[in-house]
C-alpha cells in the first residue's frame, strides 16, 4: 500500500498461483471512501474469477435493510437481498446497508455506480460487510487488454433513517445518474397511440403524459407506423411524443407463422434475408437488418446463433458491441432505420419528436441474459467479460452488453435535446434489474401495480414499487395498467389502483383500444387523480421522510418539504382492515423551524387536518384512519 496523495492510496498485488495482478486506488472523501481497481492476466488464456472486497466489521445487532420498509436485525449468518431467477446472482439495489439505527451511532454502505456496470451482489457475512464482483479476462478482448475493472463506494449516512437515507446518499455521490430532463407539467401517464376517440378529447383529465407512436418500428415488431397523424395533435398540447423503439432483438418472420424450423433452415432463411437484391427502401431497411443480425447475433459455445420463436418471429439476441467493421453492425443498424427513422417520419408528418422508447430493457432476461461466446465480439466490447454459471467459461453477459446501446441512445436523444423513456420492466427479482436506470429519463412499468407482486421470489406490490421508485428518484414513472383499459372494470377498481399509484407518485397510463370507451365515471377518477400526481411529481420524492407513524401498518412517503411550501405526505393501509396513525412531522428538517401553526388538508376527500405543533420538541403530529386498501394525501402548509 502507498500513498499517493493526502486522500488517494493505491494497492498492488500479485497472485502468483492464480497468474493475476489486482491494484485498487482508494480516494476518500469527507464521508465515502471510492474504490477503483483492476484485475490483470499475467498469462494469454481466458480467465474466470471473483473479487470480493470485505469491511471487517462485527454488525451483530445492527439492522440489515432489505429495501427501504423491511429490515432485519443481525444475527449469525449472511444477510443479503439478492435476485433469485438465475444461478448467477445479483443484489436487488446497487447498494446494501446496515445500520446501528438503536443507538444511532453508525451506518455503513456499499454500493456499486451505474455508470459503472457489472454483476455484483453485496452482503453481511461473518467476515463482515462484502461486495463480490462475476469478472473475466481474455487475449480476445483486445480494447480492453487483459485487465478486468471494477468500482464501488464505502460509505456512511444517517443511522437512524437506516436504508432511506443509504439511498439518498447513493443519489448525493452520483447525482448525474439521476439528472431529471422532464417538465412536471408536462408529465403524465404513458398510452400507446393516445388521440383516440373519447381520450382525444379529454386528454387532460386522463393526465396523458407520453404517447408513444408507432414511426418506422411497431410493438408488434414489424416495420409498421401508426399514429404519425398525432404528432402534430400532441405537440400543440404539449404533450411529450416518444417512438417505439426494440433494439435488442432481429426478428425473422417464421416461414410457417408458429412452426419453429430447424437450425439449417433458419440459416438457410436469415442468409436468403441478408442476400435479397431490394428494389425498394422497405427491402433495403430489410436485407441491411439481416446482414447485421448475421454479425451481431451472440452466439453459444457451439457457435451456433442465438434465437428464440417469439410470436411468428424468430427472435436473434443481438449484441452491442461497435464491432467497426465496414459492413453495418446490429446497434448501428438500430439507430440508423428505427431511431432516425423515426426523426424523420416525424418530420415529414410535420411535427417534432420528444422522446425515444426503448422496450424491454428489463434485466437478465431473454437477450439480457444470453451468453455470447463469440470472440470477434469480445474484441471490441467496453464492458469486461463475465462468466457462465451453467458452462464455467469466459462469457460476455446480454445485458452488459445493452448497457453500451443504452448509452448511446441517451446520447442519441440528449443530443437533439430530446429525452429517452423506456419500459424499465425488470421483475423485482429479475437479475441486474437496476442497470441502465442511468440512462432512462421516463421510466415505463407494465401491468399494475397488484400484478408484479411474486410471492415465489419474495416481492410484494410494495417492494417492487420502492425499487423503480428509488432507482427512478425524481424521474417520472408510469404503469401500464392494461385493467384500466378493460370495460369490465369498474370505476371502484380504477379509483383503487391510481391510489395506490398514488401513494408512491407513479402516473398510470394504459391501453387505448376501442375498448376503451372510458365512460365518464372513470374520466371523473382520473380527473381527481391526475393534478395529484403531477403535484407530487413536481414537489420531488424524497427517500427520507423526516416524519413517522405510529402504526406499522399505515405506510409513509413524502413529496417536497415546508422551506418548498409543498410538504406531502402519502399514506396507505394495504391491509385488510381500517388502520389509525399518528404521524409525527421534523419541523427543523424539513425546513419549518419556528412554524408556530401549520394547516393540513387530505386532498382526496379535500378535508381539513388538525396539526398539532409542539414548539418545544420542534415537531408537529396528526392523526389519520385509513379504510382497508386505501391511500390518503396530506398537504402541509405554515400559516
Amino acid at each position: 500500500m502507498t500513498r499517493s496523495s493526502a486522500n488517494v492510496l493505491r494497492q498492488n498485488a500479485r497472485l502468483s498461483d492464480q497468474q493475476l495482478g489486482v491494484e485498487a486506488t482508494y480516494t476518500a472523501g469527507r464521508d465515502h471512501i471510492r474504490v477503483d481497481g483492476a484485475v490483470t492476466s499475467l498469462a494469454p488464456a481466458d480467465t474466470a474469477f471473483q473479487v470480493t472486497y470485505t469491511l471487517p466489521v462485527d454488525a451483530k445487532g445492527w439492522k440489515w435493510g432489505d429495501y427501504a420498509r423491511r429490515e432485519r436485525t443481525i444475527g449469525t449468518g449472511r444477510y443479503a437481498y439478492i435476485t433469485s431467477r438465475s444461478l448467477q446472482q445479483t443484489s436487488r439495489y446497487p447498494f446494501s446497508v446496515v445500520s446501528s439505527i438503536y443507538n444511532r451511532r453508525a451506518s455503513l454502505s456499499l454500493a456499486m455506480p451505474l455508470e459503472v456496470p457489472r454483476i455484483a451482489r453485496m452482503e453481511y457475512g461473518p467476515a463482515g460487510l462484502s461486495i463480490t464482483f462475476d469478472l473475466a479476462v481474455s487475449p480476445a478482448a483486445t480494447l480492453l487488454g487483459p485487465r478486468a475493472t471494477f468500482s464501488f463506494v464505502l460509505y456512511t449516512s444517517e443511522p437512524e433513517w437506516g436504508f432511506r437515507a443509504a439511498t439518498a446518499k447513493y443519489y448525493q455521490l452520483f447525482p448525474s445518474s439521476f439528472e431529471r430532463r422532464t417538465n412536471p407539467a408536462r408529465e403524465g401517464g404513458w398510452f400507446f397511440q393516445a388521440a383516440r376517440a373519447k381520450l382525444a378529447e379529454s386528454y387532460d383529465d386522463f393526465g396523458l403524459g407520453l404517447n408513444t407512436l408507432a414511426l418506422g418500428k411497431s410493438s408488434g415488431q414489424t416495420a409498421s407506423t401508426w399514429g404519425a397523424d398525432q404528432i402534430g395533435w400532441s405537440n400543440e398540447r404539449g404533450i411529450y411524443t416518444s417512438a417505439y423503439n426494440h433494439h435488442w432483438a432481429y426478428y425473422l418472420g417464421r416461414p410457417e407463422r408458429y412452426r419453429t424450423p430447424t437450425y439449417q433452415q433458419t440459416m438457410a432463411a436469415l442468409q436468403a434475408a441478408a442476400s435479397a437484391v431490394p428494389t425498394t427502401e422497405a427491402e433495403t431497411r430489410s436485407r441491411d437488418e439481416a446482414r447485421a443480425a448475421l454479425v451481431s447475433t451472440a452466439r453459444d459455445f457451439n457457435g451456433r446463433l442465438l434465437y428464440e420463436p417469439y410470436s411468428i418471429f424468430l427472435a436473434f439476441f443481438q449484441t452491442h458491441d461497435d464491432l467497426g467493421t465496414v459492413q453495418m453492425d446490429w446497434p448501428e443498424t438500430a439507430i440508423r432505420y428505427q431511431s432516425e427513422g423515426a426523426l424523420t417520419v416525424a418530420a415529414g408528418a410535420g411535427g417534432q419528436l420528444d422522446a425515444i422508447h426503448l422496450d424491454s430493457t428489463s434485466g437478465m432476461k431473454r437477450w439480457g441474459a444470453a451468453d455470447d461466446y463469440h470472440r470477434p465480439h469480445w474484441a471490441r466490447t467496453t464492458v469486461p467479460l463475465t462468466f457462465s454459471y451453467h458452462s464455467g467459461l469466459v462469457t460476455e453477459r446480454g445485458i452488459l452488453s445493452m448497457m453500451q446501446q443504452l448509452e448511446r441512445m441517451a446520447q442519441f436523444t440528449h443530443d437533439r435535446g430530446m429525452f429517452l423513456s423506456a419500459n424499465f420492466n425488470a421483475g423485482e427479482g429479475g437479475v441486474a434489474g437496476y442497470l441502465g436506470a442511468n440512462f432512462v429519463d421516463y421510466f415505463g412499468i407494465e401491468r399494475g401495480l397488484p400484478e408484479r407482486a411474486d410471492g415465489s421470489e419474495g416481492t410484494t406490490s410494495d417492494s417492487f414499487a420502492m425499487l423503480k421508485r428509488s432507482m427512478a428518484y425524481q424521474r417520472p414513472v408510469s404503469t401500464f395498467d392494461y385493467l384500466l383499459a378493460s370495460s369490465e372494470t369498474p370505476a371502484t377498481e380504477v379509483e383503487a389502483r391510481l391510489q395506490q399509484n398514488l401513494f408512491y407518485g407513479f402516473y398510470a397510463g394504459g391501453e387505448t383500444t376501442s375498448e376503451l370507451a372510458l365512460a365518464t365515471d372513470k374520466q371523473a377518477v382520473f380527473a381527481r387523480y391526475t393534478p395529484l400526481m403531477r403535484e407530487l411529481s413536481a414537489a420531488g420524492w424524497e427517500p427520507v421522510t423526516r416524519a413517522h407513524s405510529s402504526n406499522p401498518s399505515v405506510w409513509l412517503e413524502r413529496f417536497g418539504d415546508l422551506a418548498a411550501g409543498n410538504l406531502n405526505l402519502t399514506l396507505r393501509n394495504e391491509s385488510e382492515v381500517r388502520r389509525t396513525t399518528t404521524v409525527t412531522v421534523d419541523l427543523a428538517a424539513l425546513g419549518g423551524s419556528g412554524t408556530a401553526a401549520l394547516t393540513g388538508t387530505e386532498r382526496l376527500g379535500n378535508r381539513p387536518v388538525a396539526v398539532a405543533v409542539d414548539a418545544t420538541a420542534g415537531t408537529a403530529s396528526f392523526t389519520a384512519s385509513l379504510p382497508a386498501g386505501t391511500t390518503r394525501l396530506i398537504t402541509l402548509a405554515g400559516t
